[in-house]
């Protein structure tokens, strides 16, 4: 229950300014040799004038709050990183690729094999490489077909790898790689959960 009651004091972002103005009053108290609660006279000449105090007031003030507003803005700027830093990842996160059959509307036959990519950022992907996983790990990248363009775009793939697929008893999945805007290379395995690597 203290330790619950300190917690919640020690946070409160009143506090510690009021403790720091309170420490160095003190210290001012204590070099000045003045008390709080003086028994005797009081030595005026000791004290100062009210200007000097209140001058001194407003500089400690002064150093305080410059104090906690640059602590603030560092934080404000590590939050602001690492905020950015978390939206690129999302934003990588828009990016996608399977195998598909293509299939004869008449007939309903498979006729071929496509690698479907989408890109919902706003950027072409200019440096990638799919893995067609339980395939002998066949690879598919960016020198033989180029970047992957935003939006939504289809490749055919070759009749040779096509009759290889069609033995297999489920469609391989894809494990895709590439690195995105901010030259972070990230991987989206293939059960689509994202890796930065």
């Amino acid at each position: 229950m203290f330790k619950k009651i300190l917690n919640i004091v020690w946070y409160n972002k009143f506090i510690k300014p009021t403790l720091l103005f309170i420490l160095i009053l003190l210290i001012i108290l204590d070099y000045y040799q003045l008390s709080i609660f003086p028994v005797g006279p009081v030595n005026i000449n000791a004290i100062g004038n009210v200007s000097n105090w209140f001058s001194g007031l407003l500089t400690a003030s002064a150093v305080i709050i410059a104090a906690k507003s640059l602590t603030l803005s560092n934080k404000e700027i590590m939050r602001m990183k690492e905020d950015d830093s978390i939206k690129r990842l999302n934003e990588s996160s828009n990016v996608y690729c399977w195998l598909e059959y293509k299939i004869d509307l008449v007939t309903k036959n498979k006729i071929g094999l496509s690698i479907i990519f989408v890109n919902k950022t706003d950027i072409p992907i200019y440096s990638w490489n799919a893995e067609i996983l339980n395939t002998d790990n066949k690879e598919i990248n960016d020198s033989k077909i180029g970047p992957i363009m935003p939006d939504r775009s289809i490749y055919d793939l070759d009749a040779e790898f096509f009759r290889t697929i069609l033995k297999l008893p489920l469609l391989p999945s894809v494990q895709l790689s590439f690195t995105n805007s901010d030259g972070i290379e990230v991987i989206r395995d293939n059960h689509g959960k994202l890796f930065k690597n």
